[in-house]
């Protein structure tokens, strides 16, 4: 097999001879080369699998479709007459999967759910992050997220041309989004990208952002560009500026303005914490707790009230507890799932 698909999109997977034929056809050695290279290029895993779920969802609707010929031949001449005369071009071998995906897109169209089933958009794909790892998500427009530790995006896997943006986040994630727009004074469905979360909306057209839902306090924060947020149970958006975060805690809505820090509060994206001079072990509790999905549990008050500041890295816990018990003088034991902070023995 001497052609690189490293860089394969997922069209070019579905125009691929042997990749259909992966597909359509399984073998034990077409399984073998594919988890082969899929251990050797995870960067292109999402075009592959997207590729293969779209794939095999054509095939299996086209066998649930039973067509006369006579009525065959009068869709097919419908279509020819709906699409452009370059994608009139369906004389290989991979025929029946563009003219299904092609009937499909037509009778759409034209209001007939016949074939409406058949055609990609309404998969969805949902990726979750356990505790302590994050992921890096690439959407189909080429927008990048950044999905935080214990966290869920879930988002179509096709996006229509004339269609909103959209995506749906429990936890927490980074967002860098393609711009679209090309006339400021008139914004396209299409040019739009919004955010839902249990709580709220956030709609962008390109800019950068974080957005957090945990245990009934959700907020967004904006980096650069210009977002526009509301609850889910009201009607009005509200515009942030670049540094200003909407926050909503148990139903109730408040603005904070010029009070965040971004570079701390997206500190998350490089597996630490970033902590002023201000800031108590009381303080940093839940945002380990939250990190590692584990309960704290502090035997002297006392203890909660000690200081400390700086970048406190969270990828590796001993590294983690050797820093937090060498500064705060403190003891550190691990029963299960329960972490038991205590003063050092004597």
């Amino acid at each position: 097999m001497k052609i690189e698909y490293t860089s394969f999109s997922k069209q070019e997977f579905l125009e691929d001879d042997y990749f259909i034929q992966s597909v359509k056809y399984p073998k034990e050695s077409n399984s073998k080369f594919w988890n082969n290279w899929l251990a050797q290029n995870p960067s292109n895993k999402l075009n592959y699998e997207q590729a293969k779920a779209e794939l095999t969802y054509i095939l299996k609707a086209a066998k649930r479709i039973e067509i006369k010929e006579h009525d065959a031949t009068i869709l097919w001449e419908r279509i020819n007459e709906a699409i452009p005369l370059q994608e009139k071009v369906y004389k290989n071998e991979k025929s029946i999967i563009r003219w299904v995906a092609a009937a499909s897109v037509f009778l759409v169209l034209f209001g007939a759910g016949y074939f409406g089933q058949l055609f990609y958009y309404k998969q969805q794909i949902e990726i979750a992050t356990p505790y302590a790892k994050t992921r890096t998500i690439i959407l189909p427009d080429s927008s990048k997220v950044t999905l935080n530790i214990n966290s869920t995006i879930k988002y179509s896997a096709h996006w229509r041309k004339n269609q909103v943006r959209e995506v749906w986040i429990n936890g927490e994630a980074y967002f860098e989004v393609k711009h679209l727009n090309k006339k400021p004074t008139e914004i396209l469905d299409s040019e739009r990208f919004v955010v839902h979360t249990p709580s709220l909306a956030v709609q962008v057209l390109g800019t950068a952002f974080n957005v957090k839902e945990r245990k009934n306090k959700s907020n967004v924060l904006l980096i650069s560009g210009s977002v526009a947020v509301k609850m889910n149970t009201r009607k009005d958006w509200y515009r942030l500026k670049p540094g200003e975060q909407f926050s909503v805690k148990n139903g109730n809505q408040t603005i904070e303005r010029s009070v965040i820090d971004p570079a701390a509060a997206t500190a998350w994206r490089e597996r630490s914490i970033i902590l002023n001079a201000n800031t108590t072990l009381r303080d940093l509790i839940p945002q380990l707790e939250e990190n590692y999905g584990v309960r704290i549990q502090v035997e002297s008050p006392a203890l909660n009230n000690k200081h400390l500041e700086g970048v406190i890295p969270l990828s590796d816990r001993e590294n983690l507890f050797f820093i937090l018990t060498n500064v705060l003088k403190i003891d550190i034991q691990v029963r299960d799932s329960t972490w038991v902070i205590s003063k050092p023995k004597p």
